[in-house]
């Protein structure tokens, strides 16, 4: 069976997450989505902001996550778990060797992108979790839905022992590449 590279970000990078939709889950290299920005516009089902690698087009903007092989019978269950969000072919970067490949990820369908979206504590932290276990620490900005904390610095302990910090910026960085 012929498989691609999926681009798995947001509540993907948690491996408990996309191994219940789609068993087994492999990760296998960090890489960069050049030009789009990690946003939680994406209007969900549950009335809350979901995550969307949103195409911006500018060079200073970048999601980062994971390379997961998948076939196509995989990457058609996964749809099923991914409303209001088209499946796309983008180009992303393997920061560790430079190199570029093709690969399948989801952006959030124009008609369900709302501006006022919040995403819930939950979902924030499962995101959170997800890049920390891969091997990115997260940066994350403005308030939950559910319990908002004001703009500025917290640190907590994530599995792995991996600090994670958030701050008033939204992109994922790899471990050891985070901004001071």
């Amino acid at each position: 069976m012929i498989s691609v590279w999926y681009f798995a970000y947001g509540s993907n990078l948690c491996q408990d997450r996309l191994g219940r939709r789609i068993t087994p889950v492999s990760y296998n290299r960090i890489a960069r989505l050049p030009g789009h920005d990690f946003r939680f516009h994406k209007h969900g089902q549950d009335d809350s902001g979901k995550a969307d690698a949103f195409a911006t087009g500018s060079p200073d903007d970048a999601v980062w996550g994971v390379l997961v092989e998948v076939d196509a019978p995989r990457l058609a269950t996964l749809d099923r778990y991914e409303p209001g969000y088209d499946r796309v072919l983008l180009e992303v970067e393997i920061p560790e060797d430079g190199s570029r490949c093709f690969a399948q990820t989801y952006v959030a369908q124009p008609t369900v992108i709302d501006r006022a979206m919040l995403p819930f504590a939950w979902y924030r932290r499962l995101i959170i979790a997800g890049g920390a276990a891969r091997g990115l620490a997260r940066l994350v900005s403005g308030r939950d839905r559910q319990d908002a904390w004001p703009l500025g610095l917290e640190t907590w302990a994530c599995p792995r022992r991996v600090l994670i910090r958030f701050a008033a910026v939204s992109n994922y960085f790899p471990v050891g590449a985070v901004p001071t």
